[in-house]
């Protein structure tokens, strides 16, 4: 059982040693692997949905003249609510 966690641990330092003599390379590859990748995840989130959209209808969200207006009241019932509030004047304590 030692001698096989030696031998794993011998594998992964050559290994390991392999990849720090060559950083340079193992940098400059992951870079371009996530590129690459970076691109396949734009093309498919971004590009693919606007082209597929054009055909789609333009609006399928619709609000009926009702319920806009109620809605236009509340806010503005609202606005009138807050600007009746008195505001009360507190002193300056840093003067």
């Amino acid at each position: 059982m030692k001698n096989k966690i030696l031998s794993i641990g011998k594998f992964l330092l050559k290994i390991f040693w392999f990849v720090a003599e060559r950083v340079f390379v193992f940098g400059l590859a992951g870079f371009f692997i996530a590129s690459i990748l970076g691109s396949v995840v734009f093309y498919q989130r971004v590009v693919l949905p606007q082209e597929s959209d054009d055909s789609t209808s333009k609006s399928l969200f619709q609000i009926d003249e009702n319920s806009y207006q109620k809605f236009l009241d509340f806010q503005l019932k609202r606005k009138e609510i807050f600007n009746s509030v008195g505001v009360q004047s507190y002193r300056d304590i840093f003067k």
